[in-house]
């Protein structure tokens, strides 16, 4: 099977088994609170400025340590009982660290390093740290210390990063944060940071309250926003584009939660859109909107309502406007309890084709674009395109697109997981079988890059 073009990315991440925690106080964190102390008490103002408002940790001569020139081909990244795991080639699995409590993993672009997200013994707390691909380096970049000083807490309990993305040239990270209180609920401080992983200073590219969950253009050159009421983008530096933001009402979620509508950029960079769901999503006239601006112009298409749809619960954070941006996905109700039909029209509800029937589970579109996939509730992962038969893929819970045919799957359940790779229409094998209880995968290369 050809890996020379893997592009996927999918992160699990979920509550690990208890490992042996770094020590508190360990001199890891007493280093960095001692180099970012004086900053963090000095700062006059929770509200960012166009300077660095904090410093995470430098890096070391270990750290600096020379990088491998050229990267496996196909690189795999996973945790087994809390530690992270790196897989090259279908070589022997390496054992990258030994701290545990291990929840999320991400490559750099380039496949030299990767970020990790590690829970700690307190509930609601987290550290991002970095490590290179030939295991060198491991280090401490943020932890609640800095993150909990860069605005007021007032009945928070602490502040976390939300999404955590590496720069296209692997020399920073982009991140935006969160909020924590003792019961439920989720609060975005919709800002937008930078760390240099050089200096490890921490610089603002949008202030809070301006910024919110954002999606890279293919190309690296821009960032859409998107925003409970709101759809725009700005260049990579945080400058803004020149055009009127898309606005729309906030959608009902019933919980408590803001919606912040998925984004999909265009191959070429040239538009990106959203399909925004009706303010009340389980309302009887139900439906949604598709809008998609072409920058950095900024025109607007916007498509008539679509009616009859309850758009919001079936996306599951996952785009139903697809990368070409000509055809959304949805489900329609039949008349049998929980059965439903995927439905696949035009982005404005127009010739709608009925594709597949069943208890139905949307996993969302082919990275190019032309085609898509879900699953059957206790049943396998299908691939479907239009005027073509659905192809089935395998049994599994998650699926990672690997190049153009190829893909992974991810099987099982908690203390039982089966990795196996496969290509449409053809065989499927397993590449690992894990009794850890959690788990969190990345790829590299990624899709699109």
């Amino acid at each position: 099977m050809p890996w020379n073009h893997l592009w996927a990315l999918v992160l699990v991440p979920v509550m690990l088994a208890a490992c042996t925690p770094e020590a508190p106080g360990s001199p890891a964190e007493q280093t960095l609170a001692t180099s970012v102390a004086g900053t963090l008490e000095a700062l006059p103002t929770p509200e960012p400025t166009n300077g660095p408002i904090a410093t995470a940790a430098a890096p070391t001569q270990t750290s600096a340590a020379k990088l491998p020139p050229h990267p496996a081909t196909r690189q795999l990244a996973f945790t087994d009982q809390g530690d992270l795991w790196l897989l090259e080639d279908r070589q022997e699995p390496r054992r990258l660290t030994q701290i545990g409590h291990i929840v999320s993993v991400q490559f750099s672009l380039d496949g030299q390093s990767l970020l990790y997200e590690r829970q700690d013994d307190q509930r609601d707390l987290y550290e991002l740290r970095y490590i290179q691909a030939d295991g060198h380096g491991d280090r401490l970049l943020l932890h609640h210390g800095i993150l909990d000083a860069l605005y007021p807490l007032d009945d928070a309990l602490h502040i976390l990063p939300d999404q955590i993305e590496f720069t296209p040239d692997s020399s920073g990270i982009l991140f935006n944060t969160r909020l924590v209180f003792e019961g439920p609920g989720l609060v975005k401080n919709d800002d937008l940071l930078h760390l240099d992983l050089a200096s490890g200073a921490i610089t603002p590219i949008l202030p809070r309250g301006a910024g919110g969950d954002f999606t890279r253009s293919p190309d690296g050159s821009m960032l859409a926003i998107s925003r409970p009421m709101e759809l725009h983008a700005v260049w990579a530096d945080g400058r803004p584009l020149a055009f009127t933001p898309v606005s729309f009402p906030a959608v009902m979620t019933y919980s408590e939660y803001a919606y912040y509508p998925p984004v999909v950029w265009s191959p070429d960079s040239s538009r990106f859109g959203s399909l925004v769901p009706s303010v009340d999503p389980f309302a009887p006239d139900a439906g949604g909107q598709v809008w998609i601006i072409r920058v950095p112009e900024g025109e607007i298409e916007s498509y008539n309502f679509v009616e009859g749809q309850t758009f919001f619960p079936q996306s599951r954070r996952r785009s139903l406007l697809s990368p070409s941006l000509n055809h959304i996905a949805y489900f329609r109700e039949t008349d049998e309890a929980n059965i439903v039909d995927l439905v696949i029209a035009a982005p404005d509800g127009s010739d709608p084709q009925p594709y597949a029937t069943g208890q139905l589970r949307w996993l969302g579109w082919h990275p190019s674009g032309d085609g898509f996939a879900y699953s059957e509730t206790g049943g396998p992962i299908y691939f479907g395109q239009l005027q073509q038969d659905a192809v089935n893929l395998g049994e599994g819970i998650r699926l990672l697109w690997a190049g153009e045919r190829d893909y992974l799957l991810l099987a099982g359940r908690r203390g039982e997981w089966r990795l196996a790779e496969g290509e449409i229409g053809g065989e499927v094998r397993t590449l690992l079988n894990l009794s850890t209880q959690d788990i969190a995968l990345d790829l590299w290369p990624k899709a699109g890059k």
